[in-house]
């Protein structure tokens, strides 16, 4: 196909065509008649083609007229820009295929015009026929400068003509190479390198690195015009690590050359070895003293390695003072390791030690001698620590169950906690020590080891036995004898009651029982008090005249009423105050003057009991008036066998219970007393009132006060039978103490 310029070229030689055959026909001395012969070309290569064009006129034979046709395609110009980014004192090398269709060789001519000597070119090139070449065109900046030119291709033969525009951009320089260094951390290291002067004049040079803490040299120089510098590098590492940064050497022109730096600086430990031993679970540390010689604050970086080491990762030191580092090693199993220590700071220096760690065995613990009396037994409470943050089992073993007893079954320490272990010691002899070893076993935090010693002293008197009835009732109680020692033995038993003969009585009729080793006798007897008052009796197990057990027996005779006595009711957070009359009866001189009394409140729900304590006043009153008082309750007049109390309820929340008043006097004997509390809703502190328009929502709010000394939680809900329409915020909290 012929290009836009071809084809205008081929139309106008048809229009010159077209004229001169006109002119041709007017000059025949004929009528003047047009014919316009219109011719189409079209080429698709660069050359001249050359034809006729032959009329014959088909009335006149001899009439032949003939045209010369001679096409001269010519080439269209081709623009193009060529853009070149290359760092200083290096080369791109641009490539321009050109390709020849043709059957004859082509020459191609280059001219170039630039603003700067860096770009290089062909001046002739020679394009075999039938072939592509290639025309290279070179750019090598030596300086920081941006360059333009223009190079033109002309094919000689085709009169093709190829522009290109050239823009040259230089980027910094590439580094002339590494300069490496391997060395000891504190260890001076030396090298030399060539810098050479490229331009035809002395210059001079100004070093920069970014290393200046680790490396030195000149600072500047000068080379002559021509002339090399032997420029030394001097590397002192403070720290062991591998360093990287660059040297630059600018002249005077602000161009420069650089180079990259690599310092592989290898650690050095300390002379001396550091060794932490100790025992498992028990910590110890080190000290290291550190001295900080600035005029300003630094902070020295510790790393460590080695395992159960623990300490801070940084220290800070102020101006020109030493201070002490302290590292901790916390081990949790035994074994050594080995373990390292890294001090350092990049203006200081730094300090590497080795460590050496080695956890051994707590010994065992032998604890003081267990002492109990024969019968009885004696607590050792072994505290186990677990110094992780997970929970841990404990398995234990130990070599005389019988006689030693760990307590609990099961054992679990709970993270970060001390677990109280309780190891219940019971003699069976008196003649000698008894021993048992008792381990702790973890799978996490090691063992526990201790070597337990006992001995059995002569026993002395047992815990009292209680047993309670009306006057003139009966009831039994029972005396569990346990026979602790290694072997069967045989006893006499003898109830003592000089006092009240008859009160206490042995249910067996025999005194004498053979009782295996470890064995229980059970010894019943009754008790039947007539008159209220405290009782006392002994029974007494004897295995010889100076070895025997006294078992001391206390009689309680007590009054208890059947049904509700008092009810106490009021409204929640309103204050209840009254005086009520107890009928202290069957006293011995009918008379309570002279007696003491204390009063125990005992709980049929024991969830009510911490409300209750609060919220409940009952005081003994004193007094003891016969004067009428109008706050007393029914039968209110005191009388001689009358017990009054004072009594303050004020409940914060509704509830309802039932409790025990247990009055209880001096010289023996109690009344027990059924009481309920109840407490109902409440008044309404407040009407709230809260308006809002149809899809609006309003708010309003309202303090809460705290009564008591300490912080109380609150909660806040509407019933179940609001509406859904109102909502509260915040729905629990924390109010303040009172006072605050």
């Amino acid at each position: 196909m012929m290009s836009s310029n071809q084809k205008d070229s081929a139309l106008d030689k048809s229009k010159d065509f077209n004229t001169s055959f006109a002119n041709n026909m007017n000059t025949s001395g004929m009528k003047q008649e047009v014919l316009v012969l219109k011719v189409k070309f079209i080429s698709k290569v660069c050359q001249i083609y050359e034809g006729d064009i032959i009329l014959r006129n088909i009335d006149k034979p001899n009439d032949i007229r003939v045209y010369k046709f001679i096409v001269s395609v010519k080439p269209k110009n081709i623009y193009a820009k060529l853009e070149f980014n290359c760092p200083v004192k290096q080369q791109i090398r641009q490539i321009i295929p050109i390709h020849n269709s043709s059957d004859k060789d082509w020459i191609i001519k280059g001219e170039l015009v630039q603003s700067h000597n860096f770009f290089q070119h062909e001046n002739d090139k020679k394009i075999s026929k039938k072939s592509t070449g290639q025309y290279v065109l070179l750019f090598s900046p030596n300086e920081r400068i941006d360059s333009k030119g223009k190079l033109v291709l002309t094919n000689t033969f085709t009169k093709e003509i190829y522009e290109y525009e050239l823009v040259g951009k230089v980027d910094d320089p590439l580094a002339e190479g590494t300069l490496e260094f391997a060395c000891n951390a504190k260890e001076t290291l030396k090298k030399k390198i060539t810098i050479e002067n490229p331009y035809d004049r002395d210059t001079n040079f100004l070093v920069e690195t970014d290393l200046s803490d680790i490396i030195s040299g000149p600072q500047n120089f000068t080379i002559k015009n021509g002339g090399a510098y032997n420029y030394e590098i001097t590397v002192k590492p403070l720290l062991g690590k591998i360093y990287f940064g660059k040297i630059t050497f600018v002249d005077d022109k602000k161009n420069y050359i650089w180079y990259t730096i690599k310092v592989e600086a290898k650690s050095i430990f300390q002379q001396h070895n550091i060794e932490m031993r100790t025992c498992i679970r028990k910590a110890i540390y080190i000290e290291i003293s550190l001295e900080n010689p600035m005029n300003d604050l630094i902070i020295f970086h510790i790393d460590y390695e080695g395992d159960f080491l623990l300490g801070d990762k940084e220290m800070r030191l102020e101006p020109n003072r030493n201070g002490i580092y302290q590292l901790f090693f916390a081990p949790l199993k035994v074994g050594a390791w080995d373990g390292k220590l890294h001090i350092f700071n990049e203006y200081v220096g730094e300090f590497l030690y080795k460590i050496k760690l080695v956890s051994e065995e707590n010994p065992p613990i032998y604890p003081d001698i267990l002492k109990a009396e024969l019968g009885k037994s004696t607590e050792y409470i072994i505290p186990l620590e677990n110094p992780i943050n997970e929970e841990v089992d404990v398995a234990y073993y130990h070599t005389n169950k019988k006689l030693f007893t760990i307590i609990p079954d099961k054992i679990t320490i709970p993270p970060y906690s001390t677990r109280e272990v309780s190891v219940k010691y019971s003699p069976s002899t008196l003649d000698g020590e008894e021993e048992c070893q008792l381990r702790f076993e973890t799978s996490k935090i090691g063992k526990w080891v201790y070597n337990l010693r006992g001995k059995g002293i002569p026993p002395g008197v047992m815990e009292s036995t209680i047993v309670s009835t009306y006057v003139d009732g009966i009831t039994s109680g029972t005396i569990n004898f346990n026979n602790r020692l290694n072997e069967k033995i045989q006893v006499t038993v003898e109830l003592k009651c000089d006092e009240w003969p008859g009160t206490f009585e042995l249910l067996n009729k025999k005194d004498k029982f053979t009782i295996e080793n470890f064995r229980n006798l059970l010894i019943p007897f009754t008790f039947s008090p007539r008159k209220l008052t405290k009782y006392y009796a002994e029974i007494i197990v004897y295995l010889s005249k100076s070895l025997f057990w006294r078992f001391p027996i206390e009689g309680v005779t007590e009054v208890k009423s059947k049904g509700i006595d008092h009810t106490f009711r009021t409204k929640s957070k309103r204050m209840f105050e009254t005086k009520v009359n107890l009928d202290l009866s069957n006293l011995p001189d009918d008379n309570i003057e002279n007696e003491e009394f204390t009063l125990e409140m005992k709980f049929k729900e024991e969830k009510y009991k911490s409300l209750i304590e609060k919220c409940l006043t009952v005081e003994i009153d004193k007094t003891r008036t016969d004067k009428q008082n109008p706050n007393v309750s029914s039968n209110s007049i005191n009388k001689p066998n009358n017990l009054s109390l004072n009594i303050r309820f004020y409940p914060l929340r509704p509830f309802k219970t039932e409790c025990e008043f247990v009055i209880s006097k001096q010289s023996g004997g109690q009344w027990i007393y059924n009481i309920i509390l109840e407490a109902t809703e409440p008044d309404p502190d407040d009407v709230i009132h809260i308006q809002s328009s149809l899809g609006k929502i309003s708010h309003v709010s309202f303090k809460l006060q705290n009564i008591f000394t300490k912080n109380a939680k609150f909660v806040a809900y509407f019933s179940h039978d609001s509406t859904s329409e109102f909502s509260v915020s915040p729905r629990e909290g924390l109010l303040d103490q009172s006072g605050r």
